[in-house]
């Protein structure tokens, strides 16, 4: 198979949307669970779940081949958990983060740590 422009791209997509979906993982496992419920959304669980899917369907071929290859973007299971993730990244992130979900980057007072 011969690596042209077209061929490149596809792949610098593909890696975007397993970075997307990697983000939206480790943002839902650093926040608490019981934030979930209070702002009326899905449970962490859930979220870990549809997540950790396209996760794993994104590094699968990497696993397979050996290399830096990643799932086309046109793959449907791709492109739901990318859904999947910008609903979790522009939706239920800043609910959880208003209702009191602490999480990376969030000190512990006012002014800051010690």
């Amino acid at each position: 198979m011969g690596y042209g422009p077209l061929t490149s791209g596809l792949n610098i997509l593909g890696a975007a949307m397993l970075i997307l979906h990697v983000l939206a993982l480790l943002d839902v496992i650093a926040r608490p669970q019981a934030v979930f419920p209070a702002a009326e959304k899905q449970t962490k669980q859930l979220w870990l779940i549809l997540l950790g899917v396209a996760v794993a369907w994104g590094v699968t071929p990497m696993l397979l081949t050996q290399s830096l290859v990643f799932n086309s973007v046109f793959n449907l299971i791709g492109i739901a958990g990318t859904v999947v993730a910008l609903i979790y990244l522009l939706d239920v992130r800043p609910a959880v983060k208003a209702a009191g979900g602490r999480g990376p980057g969030r000190t512990s007072g006012p002014r800051g740590g010690w």
